[in-house]
């Protein structure tokens, strides 16, 4: 996939189960790394949505 990052429910889901991780641990702070040149979120996956 060559989208810039987007947020599919995929991701979504993903950040969902690490978040609620984190909730419980002793984590002092998240750091969100990106391996894109431009940008760092492209939004929602259009491709996902229903008409």
């Amino acid at each position: 996939d060559t989208a810039t990052n987007v947020l599919s429910r995929e991701v979504l889901a993903e950040l969902d189960a690490v978040l609620s991780d984190l909730e419980t641990s002793d984590a002092s702070g998240l750091v969100l790394l990106s391996d894109k040149e431009k940008g760092f979120i492209a939004g929602a996956d259009v491709h996902e949505f229903t008409t």
